[in-house]
């Protein structure tokens, strides 16, 4: 199940909470009290900027044919190197590659090998996670790990080069989630939140987080979705509500069936809303689809964002702004089983 996030801002202990009064007194005064500490804290914050919606056609569109040298593990999107653009990264089951936008499509700018630990354990089917993360004052980093080696690692993008700055244990899921596998199992123990680990029983296949956009009102938003082992996927839905703001709903659980292990989550439109992309619950080796689910304030909708079916298995989704143009783009990685060659696909 997800593991803990964020949720509101707790109220301030030396306000106590006002009590009932009609008229003065001590609840009159608490309330006074109140009102001057919650506008003292909306100075101090910047009021909440709701999103500007941006139209946006689903549509796919093959745009690179890439032979990574591997077969494709996973994506991840991100700023390397600080110009507002990111960069797409795949993690192969050799090699980390920073590829970048070329011509109309994407070409490789940078890789690195794994590390060169061999694993004590390999799942038969090999699993791979990687993450970009942000930190204020610091480079940001590629925080990787493929289950064909012993640990992962972490990089740093340096002009074309990629250099190793250190290691990672357990497999990167967010930038603050991370989790084992269970021994001999393509999937992770427990809960990202590390609930259960020694039941090999209880686990879950990937996760994966969005804490970079904001609700229809403007108001911060953290996404966690979690797919388990039933072929299911739970989104934690987190908002930062203000301390009197009635009609804010901190915390959120939505259930989409039937999904794969490749998803992401964005506000892809900037319409406040979350959207699910993932593809098909089907086994590898079989065709594979991309569906996008809108994840409301009523709930999931009734039907798919979109949907597009492909003869390969997509072992890949990322969205970014890769063009520097302020808005996001979706990209889907195919293969068939076991290929080092992946064909990327822009949806929207």
């Amino acid at each position: 199940m997800p593991g803990d996030v964020a949720a509101s801002r707790p109220p301030s202990p030396f306000v106590p909470t006002p009590a009932p009064d009609g008229g003065g007194g001590p609840g009159a005064l608490w309330r006074v009290v109140a009102e001057a500490f919650d506008a003292a804290s909306a100075e101090r914050e910047p009021p909440p900027r709701p999103p500007v919606p941006v139209p946006v056609k689903w549509k796919a569109r093959r745009v690179a044919s890439l032979d990574l040298g591997a077969p494709l593990l996973a994506l991840a999107a991100g700023d390397l190197d600080g110009d507002n653009q990111a960069e797409v990264v795949a993690l192969t089951e050799r090699h980390v590659v920073v590829l970048r936008p070329a011509a109309r499509g994407l070409a490789e700018v940078a890789r690195a090998a794994l590390p060169s630990d061999p694993a004590s354990i390999r799942p038969r089917d090999a699993v791979g996670t990687v993450v970009i993360a942000h930190a204020a004052g610091a480079p940001s980093e590629i925080r990787a790990r493929a289950s064909t080696r012993g640990r992962g690692g972490r990089w740093v993008l340096e002009g074309k080069t990629l250099r190793e700055v250190g290691s990672v244990l357990a497999f990167p899921l967010c930038a603050d989630v991370a989790a084992d596998l269970v021994p001999g199992r393509n999937y992770f123990a427990g809960g990202p939140g590390g609930a259960d680990v020694k039941d090999p029983s209880i686990g879950f296949y990937t996760a994966r987080c969005r804490d970079d956009v904001v609700d229809r009102a403007g108001r911060a938003l953290r996404a966690q979705a979690t797919v388990e082992l039933g072929g299911g996927v739970t989104v934690a839905l987190e908002t930062r509500c203000a301390a009197r703001d009635a009609s804010c709903t901190p915390h959120r659980e939505l259930r989409v069936e039937g999904v794969g292990v490749a998803l992401e989550l964005d506000d892809v439109d900037h319409d406040g809303t979350i959207e699910l992309i993932t593809s098909g619950a089907g086994a590898p080796g079989d065709a594979d689809a991309v569906v996008v689910w809108n994840l409301g304030e009523g709930g999931v909708g009734k039907k798919p964002v979109f949907r597009r079916g492909f003869s390969g298995g997509v072992v890949g989704l990322v969205s970014g702004d890769v063009d520097g143009d302020g808005d996001r783009e979706v990209f889907a990685a195919v293969r068939l089983m076991g290929a080092r060659k992946v064909d990327i696909w822009l949806l929207d």
